[in-house]
């Protein structure tokens, strides 16, 4: 596992990340947690980089790094208190990690183009009960987990073949096999002209045991018709657990996983 792509500051958090087959690893997992009055909140970031070599490693992590300087700088109660500020807060920090990945590729020149997926959940604990967004652009992806263990995906991709889906032309479990699955319509680093900005929804947590977040070269090797699987003894609370069973099912990219137990997380009261 590539430890220096891990972040990870929560102790409720499993996350690990492993370069495959490819030359480097071009992933990155970053979570933080801080107080806010009475509340305490958690955000959770996983990227996948793009441009190869040392552009995909900088962009994914400059992204986390931007998205959640932008959100440590203005969270404040009204972001607690009031889901449209706390959604146009994430949408505003998607935007300030697009505009460090294209800061970089004018830094490294040559025509370079970096760029990177990024997906967040942020989990705000307080003394009224929690709330859980969920922020997105590109084709990493967001799921629930139930107590038996099943993934419920939360994300839909920005991707060529994510919008076969959405039309109907293919089923989600044949994303990974059809030409097109890795040709993004949304990124950080994307043309100027051609940025759409991220999506954001609310997520309702009951029944919900734990949360994760994966690359394509989780899901892709790991989503099949019955859904995201792990093989039979796969301890779904183990992200290490998600990285190793890709790599057994031969992914051809990076695998990156975070999964975080609801239930652990930190509490006010």
């Amino acid at each position: 596992m590539d430890e220096e792509r891990v972040i990870n500051q929560i102790d409720a958090v499993s996350a690990a990340s492993a370069k495959g087959p490819r030359p480097k690893d071009e992933d990155f997992i970053l979570t933080w947690e801080m107080k806010v009055g009475d509340s305490i909140v958690h955000a959770l970031f996983l990227l996948d980089g793009m441009g190869g070599g040392k552009a995909g490693e900088k962009a994914s992590e400059m992204g986390a790094v931007f998205a959640m300087r932008h959100i440590s700088d203005v969270l404040a109660e009204e972001h607690v208190k009031n889901l449209d500020a706390r959604h146009e807060m994430l949408l505003e920090s998607i935007l300030n990690a697009d505009r460090a990945v294209r800061a970089l590729a004018e830094e490294i020149g040559g025509g370079a183009r970096c760029g990177s997926t990024l997906v967040v959940y942020l989990v705000i604990d307080g003394i009224e009960g929690r709330t859980c967004d969920l922020a997105w652009i590109g084709d990493s992806r967001a799921y629930t987990l139930d107590s038996g263990g099943s993934a419920t995906l939360r994300t839909a991709d920005h991707s060529t073949t994510g919008e076969m889906v959405e039309a109907g032309y293919i089923e989600l479990w044949e994303v990974s096999k059809t030409p097109g699955h890795n040709v993004l319509t949304r990124s950080l680093g994307c043309p100027e002209d051609e940025w759409k900005g991220g999506e954001v929804v609310a997520i309702d947590t009951d029944g919900i045991d734990a949360l994760l977040l994966c690359c394509d070269g989780v899901w892709g090797p790991l989503h099949g018709k019955e859904g995201l699987t792990l093989p039979e003894g796969g301890d779904v609370l183990d992200a290490e657990a998600w990285v190793v069973a890709a790599l057994s099912a031969e992914s051809t990219d990076n695998c990156s996983a975070l999964v975080a137990q609801l239930d652990a997380l930190k509490a006010v009261g």
